[in-house]
């Protein structure tokens, strides 16, 4: 419902140490089982490029994949290696967008 999007989000500010919340819920109606195996079959065949890409420590990152939409959480360790992610998503069939939470290892908002 809209109104547990907008109590998630409080929720998550209550956290003691949060300093920001990305919101990306979407309120829809349920998808089927073939959209399940849809998003199943991208967030793996990703995780599979991103191990085997030795330009890429693929264990800095968490994959994602609702609706078609990517969602890349983690730790890059250059702005190259995150292209690189962020090149193999888009590569996907079936991918319809790429949403990227990723922060730079240099990141100074990582710090205190």
């Amino acid at each position: 419902e809209p109104d547990d999007r907008v109590e998630a989000v409080r929720i998550a500010w209550q956290v003691p140490g949060v300093r920001e919340v990305f919101n990306e819920i979407e309120v829809r109606d349920r998808g089927s089982i073939v959209d399940y195996l849809k998003d199943v079959r991208i967030s793996t065949e990703l995780r599979f490029k991103l191990l085997t890409d030795r330009a890429i420590s693929a264990i800095n990152y968490s994959v994602e994949t609702v609706n078609g939409v990517v969602f890349l959480m983690g730790i890059a360790q250059s702005e190259e290696e995150l292209e690189r992610v962020t090149g193999h998503a888009r590569t996907i069939g079936g991918v319809q967008r790429v949403v990227s939470f990723v922060v730079l290892k240099t990141d100074p908002a990582r710090e205190g």
